[in-house]
């Protein structure tokens, strides 16, 4: 019996022409539009994939300012002094 190859290709297209997610790996059926294939199944993946990379730049950053002796400086976060609607917390009693 010959083993089957559970490798994917290195394109990340399946054999059955889906694709899979970049970000969470689930397979998906590209839109049959022409264009750029999506990397991506669903816009929240995008999303994620954003903020992961937007992360990292931020993290990559602050690691090459320590390495060279400079003091961090406090980096605007993108989440701070920014609240979402309706999550202010209730009263406690």
């Amino acid at each position: 019996m010959s083993e089957e190859s559970t490798q994917e290709p290195a394109d990340a297209t399946l054999l059955d022409g889906q694709l899979r997610c970049e970000w969470c790996g689930w397979p998906f059926s590209p839109p049959k539009a022409t264009g750029r294939k999506p990397r991506y199944c669903r816009r929240s993946c995008r999303q994620r994939a954003y903020e992961a990379r937007q992360t990292r730049a931020e993290v990559d950053a602050a690691l090459l300012l320590h390495a060279k002796g400079g003091k961090a400086a406090a980096a605007p976060s993108r989440a701070s002094g920014r609240q979402l609607k309706g999550a202010e917390s209730p009263p406690l009693f």
